[in-house]
């Protein structure tokens, strides 16, 4: 989450902007991270709702003792519940998931549908980044079963702060900007190398790219960022800054001209409602975007940036020289992008669908009526999701072996130890039940 002295993720602006925009609607807001996701070094000021701190085998601990009126899960594998809760659920997908695991090979199609479908059939409402989306997950939910003959699930965009922060004074020459965690569903490569050459070849402006390997997940730093840090460590117009805290980086962004947004194409980008693009148009950022994205007709409209195919590298470079040339251009349609926050993309308006769903909940009714209970029958299977969990229920040694090398990979010896025993204190605890 967006903390003081912490670099973000896009998950967690998007938990804390379903958060704020329910707070802003008169719920009382606390939020659950990840126990990875805090430091000891980093002491956090009071703040007026409370951070609690989960992993798989906890959390269903820290719900109990938060004694919530109602849960909102942040994508469908942070329900790492046995059993439905007796209070309105709600997931709300980011994205779409399963597609980034496929870049990185991350379990297999078939399990990972599971665990979803799984997870899915634990919730009563859903929710969703954009209109690409709604229609991608309604197939899901029907595959889980879920009644689609009343609604079931809202679009509810990318949201920020209606209090839009002050631009600061500019540089003399205008800057570019990159930021985000070097993923592997992500080519920035077309886009980041025209702006760069064409820097380099008037002598002018400075790109500046802030992100770098992801700093809790075991994700290697894929090959296209290695070859562009390599590139770029050498050329006097770009500056490699690594990650920064999100209060930070904003200023950063907040005296730049133009974010560099393009990304090559794949479906789990088309179907992506992007994040750092509305983080960028919040501080004023003209962005070059692409032209296959849900925010793509929006940016065109309001001409918050530029919007061309991601492979165009000669318009991308004839943007660059026009902004050079005029950054007064660079600036008009950066403002016209904090329109398009006021008007679109700020918590109080976009949330609305959610608090209407929580102010009269309707329980989700769960039946056999999924299609992974369907096949299991026709083939003689009965009680289906009594004989495959995802919650660790029955767990395979390969499993733990493999969740043993991850927690080692991401913190060493003393990550491995603490979820170790976690996960003994977890067994011990579900076998008193």
């Amino acid at each position: 989450m967006p903390l003081p002295g912490y670099s973000t993720s896009g998950a967690g602006l998007r938990a804390w902007g379903m958060g704020e925009g329910l707070r802003a609607h008169g719920f009382a807001v606390d939020f659950a991270v990840p126990s990875v996701a805090l430091r000891d070094d980093i002491k956090l000021p009071e703040l007026d709702y409370r951070i609690y701190t989960w992993h798989p085998q906890t959390l269903e601990r820290v719900i109990a003792d938060a004694r919530p009126d109602a849960v909102v899960f942040c994508h469908w594998p942070t329900v790492q519940i046995g059993q439905r809760l007796d209070i309105p659920t709600v997931i709300d997908f980011h994205g779409p998931h399963i597609l980034e695991r496929l870049f990185q090979n991350f379990g297999d199609v078939s399990s990972n549908g599971l665990s979803k479908i799984e997870a899915l059939r634990k919730a009563d409402f859903f929710t969703c980044a954009g209109e690409k989306q709604k229609l991608y997950f309604l197939s899901w939910l029907l595959m889980s079963g879920i009644d689609l003959t009343t609604p079931r699930i809202v679009s509810i965009p990318v949201c920020l702060s209606p209090d839009l922060p002050e631009r600061l004074p500019a540089p003399d020459e205008p800057e570019f900007v990159y930021g985000g965690v070097y993923l592997p569903w992500q080519d920035p490569s077309v886009g980041l190398e025209a702006v760069a050459d064409e820097l380099a070849a008037q002598e002018r402006g400075l790109l500046r790219l802030f992100g770098g390997k992801h700093p809790n997940m075991p994700i290697k730093i894929p090959p296209v960022f290695a070859r562009l840090e390599e590139k770029f460590g050498d050329m006097q117009n770009v500056r490699l800054e690594g990650f920064t805290a999100r209060d930070i980086l904003v200023q950063h962004y907040l005296q730049g001209a133009v974010a560099v947004d393009l990304m090559a194409h794949n479906y789990e980008r088309e179907l992506a409602f992007t994040t750092r693009t509305v983080e960028y148009m919040w501080c004023g950022l003209a962005v070059i975007y692409n032209n296959y994205s849900e925010l793509s007709p929006l940016i065109r409209e309001y001409e918050a940036g530029w919007v061309l195919d991601p492979d165009d590298r000669e318009g991308i470079r004839r943007i660059v020289g026009e902004v050079l040339s005029d950054p007064s251009e660079a600036y008009r349609r950066g403002e016209n992008a904090r329109q398009l926050v006021r008007d679109r993309l700020t918590w109080d308006k976009a949330i609305s669908p959610l608090a209407s769903f929580l102010h009269n909940p309707q329980q989700n009714q769960t039946t056999g009526g999924d299609l992974p209970s369907f096949v299991a029958s026709e083939l003689g299977m009965h009680d289906f999701w009594d004989q495959w969990s995802s919650a660790g229920q029955k767990i395979h040694p390969r499993t733990l072996m493999r969740k043993a090398m991850n927690h080692f990979r991401q913190g060493g010896v003393r990550q491995l130890a603490d979820e170790t025993a976690n996960f003994v204190r977890w067994q011990v605890e579900r076998r008193r039940r």
